[in-house]
C-alpha cells in the first residue's frame, strides 16, 4: 500500500509492444489504476479509449498528468509505433515530458525474483529478443542489452549461462518455445522457468511501481525527455521476411 503522506507523481504509463496493450495511471496519493486490451491488431484503436477509461476511474483529468511513461521496444512494429505516437501526441498537447523505457526491462520488473533475470521475448520468424538483468539494491541493472537472436544462438548462450548460474530465472513470451529444447543441453532449468504466464508480458503498472522507488522518484526530472526526442527501439530492421525473387 502506498504511503498517503508522500506526494506521488501523476503518471500515465503505456505499453503496446506485445499483443497485450497495457495502460496505467497513478494519482498524487499513489493509487494506481490499470486496464488492458488483448487484440494486438487493434492497439491503435484501443489505446485512447483505455487511457480515457483509467483516467476516468482514477478521477483525474489529462491536464493533471505530470509525466507520460512509455515503452519504446523492442516488440511489435505496429505496436511500438502506436504507443510512441500516442505518448508523443498527448505529451506535446499537454506540454509535459516523457520518460521512455525498454519493453524487456519492463518484463523484468514484473518478476519478484531479485537475482539474475534472462528475458526472452518471441520476435516471430524463429527469432527472439533477449536481454539480461540483475538487481542492485532497488535498481534494475542491465547485464546484457536487448539483442535479436536465432533459436540456435539463444540455446547456445543459455547452455553456457545456465551452466555457470543455474539460478538464473527465465521469463518472457519466448520461454515456452525453447523450454523443451533445454534438455538437449542436459540442463535442469525447470526450476528457473517462470510458471506464471501473466508475468511473461510487460505490464504498465509495474513501471509506475518501479519509478515510485525512493532511488528513482526523486530523479524523474533527469529521466524525462521532450516528446519529439522520443524514438523507437526496433533492433530488427526487416519488418517481415521478403519473398525470394525468381
Amino acid at each position: 500500500m502506498q504511503d498517503k503522506k508522500i506526494a506521488y507523481p501523476v503518471l500515465l504509463a503505456i505499453d503496446t509492444t506485445t499483443e497485450i496493450c497495457s495502460v496505467a495511471v497513478q494519482t498524487a496519493m499513489g493509487k494506481i489504476t490499470e486496464a488492458s486490451h488483448t487484440q494486438s491488431t487493434h492497439h491503435s484503436q484501443a489505446i485512447l479509449p483505455l487511457i480515457e477509461q483509467v483516467i476516468k476511474q482514477a478521477q483525474l483529468t489529462l491536464r493533471q498528468l505530470e509525466y507520460i511513461v512509455v515503452t519504446v521496444g523492442p516488440g511489435s512494429f505496429t505496436g511500438v509505433r502506436a504507443g510512441i505516437a500516442t505518448a508523443q501526441g498527448l505529451a506535446y498537447g499537454l506540454n509535459i515530458p516523457i520518460i521512455s523505457f525498454g519493453s524487456l526491462d519492463l518484463v523484468a520488473l514484473g518478476m519478484p525474483h531479485k537475482g539474475q533475470l534472462q528475458v526472452i521475448m518471441d520476435a516471430r520468424m524463429q527469432q527472439f529478443y533477449v536481454a539480461s538483468f540483475k538487481w542492485e539494491a532497488d535498481k534494475l541493472v542491465s547485464i546484457q542489452s536487448a539483442c535479436l537472436c536465432s533459436e540456435p544462438e539463444l540455446l547456445e548462450c543459455l547452455s553456457v549461462s545456465l551452466y555457470k548460474n543455474p539460478n538464473i530465472v527465465l521469463v518472457g513470451t519466448g520461454v515456452a518455445f525453447i523450454q523443451d529444447k533445454l534438455s538437449l543441453f542436459q540442463i535442469n532449468a525447470i526450476h528457473a522457468i517462470n510458471p506464471d504466464n501473466a508475468l511473461n508480458y510487460p505490464q504498465a503498472k509495474n513501471l509506475i511501481e518501479y519509478l515510485n522507488k525512493p532511488a528513482l522518484i526523486s530523479d524523474l526530472p533527469n529521466l524525462a525527455i521532450q516528446p519529439m526526442v522520443l524514438s523507437p527501439v526496433y533492433i530488427r530492421n526487416q519488418v517481415a521476411s521478403s519473398k525470394k525473387s525468381d
